[in-house]
């Protein structure tokens, strides 16, 4: 098995990350014109097609598998159900499905947990879905990031804030969100 590495977060120092996954340019794209309102008849075919009982409202498992069949790049677990909380729990209106009026919301999350999750796979050597400080440390240049040991350290200590001495995905999406969010507006500073 050899790893390829797709993505990278790009920063300065200490500076905003700026997550970029080079194979979601092309849908970035046509996510960002459906954001911005300018592809109605794809929004309504996409949730026609995800909401296929017609009851106006769609669960995770029916996104699921939407996602698998119409967009495979987004098929990532993790990121999935972190963009499916996210938009009906943070950004929504606190029940346990999707309405149509989130639709859009959940869309934008879908690929911003994704594209995240694409960089925080590339650093997870050991592909146990957590970061080690050593992983961390070695996947700096995947972040862009020039640290010293010492920086490191303390960058890996602030982004494992349940202290369990590992990063998890909830905590590389919590602490690139707070520093800079490429597709707009998800931050634990901005949310409700």
């Amino acid at each position: 098995y050899q790893r390829r590495v797709h993505g990278e977060v790009s920063f300065s120092r200490m500076a905003a990350p700026s997550v970029q996954a080079h194979e979601f340019d092309a849908l970035e794209k046509q996510i960002k014109e459906i954001i911005n309102g300018k592809k109605e008849d794809d929004v309504n075919k996409w949730w026609a097609a995800l909401d296929v009982n017609g009851n106006g409202i769609v669960s995770l498992a029916e996104v699921d598998r939407w996602i698998v069949i119409a967009f495979p790049l987004l098929d990532h677990k993790p990121a999935l159900m972190r963009a499916f909380v996210c938009t009906t729990k943070r950004e929504g209106d606190g029940d346990d499905w999707v309405e149509r009026h989130e639709f859009i919301t959940l869309i934008r999350n879908i690929f911003y947990f994704n594209r995240v999750f694409k960089v925080f796979d590339d650093i997870d050597k050991n592909d146990d879905r957590r970061l080690t400080l050593d992983e961390f440390t070695k996947g700096l240049p995947y972040l862009g990031m020039h640290l010293s040991a010492a920086e490191a350290k303390a960058t890996f200590k602030e982004i494992d804030s349940n202290h369990g001495g590992f990063i998890l995905f909830d905590e590389f999406c919590q602490w690139i969100a707070d520093k800079h969010c490429p597709v707009g507006g998800i931050s634990s500073k901005s949310s409700k």
